[in-house]
């Protein structure tokens, strides 16, 4: 039997292969444990009341920072107000940046155009909450109606 770095007990050649499925398994129990990962729901942050189409949330914590990645599909909306979302799994760092917010990377489908008429588009997680923004061109946020029935997806990492 040999030890590794991680604590496992690796068996020697013929031994029972059962007892590496054992030793592997509670490894990753410890990398779970060291590096929480889970789902969220995201949601309508806007104040409009928007219910999203197959929303869906995933996330990984490494120390200080939070990766987060997922999908949804906006209604058809005319609302006008600054389109925002919610539900992010930990709160983010009460930090100043440029933008007072860490950006991430958005992808948009399934609409017409350009959301916005204007690109790159960016997302950014807000200081001190758990909800992002999205941005398009100089940094001018995307409304409700500029996410009128596309789908997005969106990927970003944060301090918290």
């Amino acid at each position: 039997m040999t030890t590794t770095n991680l604590g496992m007990t690796l068996p020697t050649v013929g031994a029972d292969q059962d007892t590496w499925g054992d030793e592997l398994n509670a490894a990753l129990g410890v990398i779970d444990d060291q590096f929480p990962s889970g789902t969220f729901t995201p949601t309508d942050a806007s104040g409009a009341g928007l219910a999203f189409t197959s929303p869906v949330g995933y996330y990984r914590r490494v120390g200080n920072v939070v990766f987060v990645w997922g999908s949804l599909t906006f209604p058809s909306t005319a609302d006008a107000t600054t389109a925002k979302i919610g539900g992010l799994p930990f709160t983010s760092a009460n930090l100043t940046t440029a933008a007072n917010a860490t950006p991430g990377t958005v992808f948009f489908g399934g609409g017409s155009g350009t959301p916005g008429g204007a690109s790159p588009n960016w997302l950014l997680v807000n200081k001190n909450a758990t909800t992002f923004d999205f941005h398009f061109g100089g940094g001018t946020a995307l409304t409700n109606a500029n996410l009128s029935g596309y789908i997005v997806h969106f990927f970003a990492a944060y301090p918290v």
